[in-house]
């Protein structure tokens, strides 16, 4: 995969010198308004057979600690992929942390 819809829109509508904001909008809406739901609940109902309750239970039981460790691993690894990695690699690189 060396492409994918949300990067591409993101350097359509910002500057590529726009590394601190691309950051910003990964760390703070994308991760913790839709990564982190979606990855918690759908390994509780889907990996851990919960039922949909179980599995919000779990996501506001573990999502500040989810936030955390994204904010210290994406992050950095983030700004390093704005800065100096190609778009079409964004998604290569994103799997490869």
């Amino acid at each position: 995969v060396d492409s994918h819809a949300g990067y591409h829109f993101l350097a359509r509508r910002l500057p590529q010198t726009a590394v601190l904001q691309k950051v910003f909008l990964e760390c703070f809406v994308v991760t913790p308004c839709f990564e982190i739901p979606a990855l918690i609940t759908w390994t509780g109902y889907f990996g851990r057979n919960q039922t949909p309750s179980e599995a919000v239970a779990q996501l506001r039981r573990d999502y500040a600690s989810a936030f955390v460790a994204g904010l210290v691993v994406w992050a950095p690894s983030s700004f390093m992929m704005f800065r100096f990695v190609p778009v079409r690699w964004h998604v290569t690189t994103v799997y490869s942390v």
